[in-house]
């Protein structure tokens, strides 16, 4: 199979390493997932915790446990009137603009 084209030199090194990499350890085992989801968006919760409950049958198979929680997501409108949030506001908002990440993860 071809590989696509390294980004810069860095990954040209890094496909020349053995993987994984000798004496590195075990990698980590992740049992617990805690994801933000606003209260409306039903939809991408419903996404989220079907995605979780597949991985969690697979892993299984392997005695692996998984758990997950859902923290609820504020809203950029809350966050900027909200008392609750005054404090957060205080030490001053990013001037970035909001990226446009929808299909380009490479952000």
């Amino acid at each position: 199979a071809a590989e696509c084209p390294a980004r810069d030199a860095s990954v040209n090194v890094l496909r020349q390493e053995h993987w994984p990499r000798q004496g590195s350890g075990a990698a980590p085992r992740v049992e617990h997932v805690v994801y933000i989801n606003l209260e409306w968006d039903h939809a991408r919760r419903e996404y989220m915790e079907r995605q979780l409950r597949e991985l969690r049958a697979e892993w299984r198979k392997w005695n692996q446990t998984l758990t997950w929680e859902r923290i609820e997501g504020i809203s950029a409108a809350e966050i900027s009137t909200d008392g609750e949030f005054a404090s957060w506001r205080s030490k001053g908002f990013s001037t970035a603009p909001h990226p446009h990440v929808q299909g380009d993860w490479a952000i």
